[in-house]
């Protein structure tokens, strides 16, 4: 309902609504609402949790620095918003509750970073990328590319 989206939007103004539903005659959605961020190269989403909505901001890469791990895919955003939602709402929050996550392949972080400020106990994101954005020469035992490392704010 409106109002609903209003909510989920929470005073920002919104870009777009994401929506995962259940099968057809469900009447349950989990609802995510991408919002304009103060900063362009970036984006933030609010996510409807148990406590409230909560507001998460990854920063994209370009193409040629960070290839398809750099890009944060719809597939991302409804899988945080999945696993935010509350069991009750068609989500699985109960499932990562206070658990260890390890996320293979988290590209720009953005369904560990919900997790981490969220439902989990504590998170692992990994990925890998490349050796010139580290400056360093032992950038292989690196679990999160280092241009991730800037969504953790």
């Amino acid at each position: 309902d409106e109002d609903a989206l209003k909510n989920l939007a929470a005073g920002a103004q919104p870009v777009s609504f994401f929506c995962l539903r259940a099968p057809a005659n469900s009447s349950k959605a989990i609802t995510v609402c991408e919002v304009r961020d103060s900063q362009a190269q970036w984006r933030a989403f609010n996510f409807q949790t148990s406590t409230g909505v909560k507001c998460f901001r990854v920063h994209e890469l370009p193409f040629s620095e960070g290839k398809l791990g750099g890009h944060l895919w719809d597939g991302g955003i409804l899988a945080a918003a999945w696993a935010l939602a509350s069991t009750e709402a068609g989500g699985a929050q109960e499932l990562f509750s206070g658990r260890r996550v390890l996320e293979l392949g988290s590209g720009v972080g953005l369904l560990g970073l919900a997790l981490a400020g969220s439902a989990a106990g504590s998170v692992v994101l990994t990925d890998f990328g490349p050796e010139s954005l580290t400056g360093e020469q032992d950038s292989d035992n690196r679990l999160v590319p280092p241009r991730t490392l800037s969504n953790l704010e």
